[in-house]
């Protein structure tokens, strides 16, 4: 004989169960004396599942309670969402695609070579006409001397096409009288990446 209430097995004879101590003759009706023992060992089962998962705290970041039952029964009952990997770097940030510090970064160094009097240094900023017809033996051999030449102000034509103002200090050869002048610089987006095409010396 079977115990109704906790499943254990006394003699035939016995009143009452060895195990918990209830009486065995008030037994409930319905199934039989294996089926309540197994009913038991899933409700055990639950519990014990149900601690777990309390003591897990839930998942979702939601407010944690503990699990019932009948959640587990049915299915309801959502596994904890598994944590990134402690010491894993967050993904980087996508690039932003900004045309006029791209380019603004190529016609610095176009410049600086121009101050220099590096033909062939400024060739490799060039693209379109201002390429094809700039001539780097004969930079530096202007009748002028140029103290410094600075961006003072850009626009974004489009996304391919920027415009830049450059500040030209310069003095004549025969004179130290600084002059000022303002002058206009295209750059365009090739596959080779920006390019100056439009300069004073060689305009579009």
């Amino acid at each position: 004989m079977y115990c109704p209430v906790c499943g254990a097995e006394s003699e035939d004879s016995a009143r009452f169960c060895r195990s918990c101590g209830k009486p065995l003759t008030s037994a409930a009706p319905g199934g039989s004396a294996p089926a309540r023992v197994a009913a038991y060992v899933l409700l055990v089962v639950t519990v014990a599942v149900a601690a777990v998962l309390w003591a897990r705290g839930g998942s979702g970041g939601q407010e944690a309670r503990p699990a019932t039952p009948s959640d587990v029964a049915r299915g309801v009952v959502a596994p904890p969402v598994a944590a990134a990997p402690e010491g894993e770097a967050a993904p980087a940030p996508e690039p932003v695609d900004d045309p006029l510090a791209e380019a603004r970064v190529v016609l610095e160094k176009y410049l600086a070579a121009d101050l220099r009097h590096d033909g062939r240094e400024m060739a490799k900023y060039l693209g379109g006409q201002a390429a094809a017809r700039f001539n780097s033996e004969v930079q530096g051999q202007e009748d002028i001397t140029i103290h410094s030449k600075v961006i003072t102000g850009g626009d974004t034509r489009d996304e391919n096409t920027v415009e830049f103002i450059v500040r030209v200090e310069w003095s004549p050869s025969d004179s130290y009288e600084v002059q000022n002048d303002e002058q206009g610089y295209v750059l365009r987006r090739t596959e080779e990446g920006w390019r100056v095409f439009s300069t004073p010396e060689y305009p579009e």
